[in-house]
């Protein structure tokens, strides 16, 4: 599924990505995955919320933009799914073991304003011994489930619902 983000959606992601990036700054918050995705964490958090928009745009529910990581943990990103985002076009869904098995996580992929939805996964099974891998110049080990294992994002149909 491809999505294309208008200029004005595109600098709504912008300024919530802003947001969260000076949020973090404000409150003294440490990195725990971004320094593995090379540090930029201003393009990690614009794109990532540019990654939601789109989300949200295909299913076409409202997006929050929330910078809230206790509500995002808990709540979800958009509708109660867990974004997950990559310029990669061959990205896998990235999941640590600290990440929910009951939650839907959905993989999108690209940079402002085009992206693409490979696809979702739900935590429990994203976990999957042969996901699990320490790639080479990222310090920490990761399920990394690869785009053909996803389950494609049907339009306007919320994949919690799946």
């Amino acid at each position: 599924m491809r999505v294309e983000l208008t200029a004005d959606e595109c600098r709504a992601a912008a300024y919530a990505g802003i947001h969260r990036r000076l949020d973090c700054i404000a409150r003294g918050r440490t990195e725990i995955h971004g320094a593995a995705a090379g540090g930029d964490y201003w393009t990690i958090d614009i794109e990532a919320a540019a990654g939601e928009l789109a989300v949200a745009k295909a299913l076409g529910v409202f997006w929050v933009g929330d910078t809230d990581p206790i509500t995002d943990r808990h709540g979800g990103d958009v509708a109660g799914l867990q974004v997950r985002h990559t310029r990669r076009p061959d990205g896998s869904l990235i999941l640590h073991d600290r990440d929910h098995d009951h939650h839907v996580f959905v993989l999108v992929v690209g940079a402002m304003p085009a992206f693409t939805i490979p696809g979702w996964i739900h935590g429990a099974n994203g976990k999957q011994p042969e996901f699990w891998r320490q790639p080479p110049r990222v310090p920490r080990a990761a399920f990394f489930v690869p785009q053909s294992a996803l389950t494609p994002l049907a339009p306007a149909q919320p994949a919690a619902a799946a």
